[in-house]
C-alpha cells in the first residue's frame, strides 16, 4: 500500500494523521456535551436537563460538529479495522475487539450509569427545583441506555459483522481472491464521493428527520446502523482497496467549502422550506448526505496533509482521548449542576464546564491511568517509543 510517508509515520507504520483524527473525533464529543444543558434547542430525552441561561452561540457549532464527528469516527474506525485485520488476521482482530471495545463497555457502562443517572438528577433538581421523586417519576422508563457508550456498542455489532463475512469469505479462498482483484481494479470509482453521498442520502430517507437519529439502546434501529454502517464500510473498502492516503488530501480544503455550503443550503431548507411536499425530504437528506461526506472527507484529508509528522505531544493526548471520552460526560453534568444556580451568561459557563471537564479527566490519565492496567487495556502496551507502535485499533 502506496501511502504518504508523513501520514504513516514514516518506516514506522504509525499512522500518526489519522490516529490524531480520531482522537479529534473522540475529544469533540466533551465540547458536544459541555453546550448540550446551554443551547436553546430542546434536545428532548437525549439531554434531560437545560439550563436556565441559554445561548444560540453555542447553538450553531453543535450541530455542525454533529454533522460530521461521529461519521468521521465511524470511518476511521473502518479503515483501522481493516489495517488491524490485515496486520493481526482473523483471530487477532476478534481478540483485539473483545479486549479494546467489548471489555470497556462491560466495566464502565455500569459505574458510569449510576454517575450520569445521579448528576443528572443532582442537575435537574439543582436547576429547576423539582423534588428528586418528581424527576426520578418523569424519567422511569425502564428502558436500558448505553448513554454515550453507544458507539462502542455499534463498533462492536459493526466489527462482528466485519468477522462473520471474513470468515465466510476464508471458506471460499477462490471467490475472495477474485473479489478483491475487483476491489482493486475498481477502487477509485467505488470510493468516489458521490457514490457514498448517494448511499448515505438512501440510509436518510427513512428518518423521521433529515439526519441520523441517535440511539443508545442495545438495540438500535436498522437505519441507524445501516447510516452510521455506510461509513464504516467505506473505511474498511479505503484500505482494502490501496488507495493512498494523500489521495484525498490535495483536495481537503474544496471539500470542506462544498460541505460548508452544502450545511447553509440545507439549514435555508429546513428553516425557510423553500420546497414543500414531497420533495422536502430527499432533498434535505440529499443536502445533509452531501454535507457529511464532504466534511468528513475534508476534514480528515486536512488531517493527512497536515497533521501526518510525529509528535510527542499528540501522541500523548491520542493515547488519553479514548479515557478522556469514556469518563466526561459524568464529570461534564455534574459540573453543568454545580453551575446550575450561578446568575452566569451561558457562554461563561460552558467554557468552565469543558474547563474542568478536560482538566479533571485528562489529569487522571496522565497521573493515574498511562501506565496503569487500564492505560493497557485501553490503548494496548505501551512502547519504549510512541513512534515503534503499529497502528491503533
Amino acid at each position: 500500500m502506496k501511502e504518504v510517508p508523513l501520514a504513516c509515520g514514516g518506516a514506522t507504520g504509525r499512522l500518526h494523521a489519522l490516529d490524531a483524527a480520531r482522537a479529534a473525533m473522540m475529544l469533540l464529543g466533551l465540547v458536544l456535551h459541555a453546550a448540550a444543558s446551554y443551547i436553546t434547542t430542546p434536545l428532548g430525552d437525549a439531554w434531560p436537563y437545560r439550563d436556565a441561561h441559554t445561548s444560540a452561540v453555542l447553538d450553531l457549532p453543535l450541530f455542525v460538529i454533529h454533522i460530521f464527528r461521529m461519521p468521521a469516527f465511524f470511518l476511521l474506525a473502518g479503515y483501522f479495522g481493516a489495517l488491524l485485520y490485515a496486520r493481526d488476521g482473523l483471530e487477532g482482530f476478534i481478540r483485539n475487539r473483545l479486549r479494546r471495545l467489548l471489555l470497556p463497555l462491560v466495566l464502565f457502562a455500569p459505574p458510569l450509569a449510576i454517575l450520569v443517572g445521579t448528576g443528572f438528577l443532582f442537575a435537574i433538581t439543582r436547576g429547576t427545583g423539582s423534588t428528586v421523586a418528581d424527576v426520578v417519576g418523569d424519567h422511569r422508563d425502564g428502558a436500558v441506555s448505553l448513554m454515550h457508550l453507544w458507539f462502542l456498542w455499534f463498533l462492536i455489532l459493526y466489527c462482528a459483522t466485519a468477522a462473520v463475512v471474513l470468515f465466510v469469505a476464508r471458506q471460499r479462498p477462490a471467490a475472495t481472491g477474485a473479489a478483491a482483484s475487483v476491489l482493486r481494479r475498481a477502487g477509485s470509482r467505488l470510493l468516489a464521493p458521490a457514490v457514498w453521498i448517494a448511499v448515505t442520502t438512501l440510509t436518510l430517507l427513512p428518518m423521521p428527520t433529515p439526519a441520523i437519529d441517535g440511539s443508545t439502546s442495545l438495540l438500535p434501529p436498522l437505519r441507524t446502523l445501516a447510516a452510521y454502517g455506510a461509513f464504516f464500510l467505506f473505511g474498511w473498502l479505503w484500505r482494502r482497496s490501496q488507495m493512498p492516503l494523500d489521495s484525498w488530501a490535495a483536495r481537503c480544503w474544496q471539500r470542506c467549502a462544498v460541505g460548508a455550503g452544502a450545511t447553509i443550503v440545507y439549514l435555508w431548507v429546513l428553516i425557510a422550506r423553500p420546497v414543500t411536499g414531497a420533495w422536502a425530504h430527499p432533498i434535505a437528506c440529499a443536502l445533509m448526505a452531501a454535507a457529511m461526506w464532504c466534511l468528513v472527507l475534508g476534514i480528515i484529508g486536512a488531517c493527512v496533509r497536515y497533521g501526518g509528522r510525529p509528535r510527542p505531544w499528540l501522541r500523548r493526548l491520542s493515547d488519553a482521548a479514548y479515557w478522556i471520552y469514556l469518563v466526561h460526560l459524568p464529570i461534564t453534568i455534574w459540573t453543568v449542576g454545580a453551575l446550575a444556580r450561578a446568575n452566569w451568561p451561558a457562554v461563561v459557563k460552558f467554557m468552565v464546564v469543558v474547563t474542568v471537564t478536560s482538566v479533571v479527566s485528562a489529569g487522571t490519565y496522565f497521573i493515574w491511568v498511562r501506565s496503569s492496567v487500564i492505560g493497557t487495556l485501553l490503548n494496548g502496551q505501551r512502547r519504549m517509543s510512541p513512534t515503534q507502535e503499529g497502528a491503533p485499533a
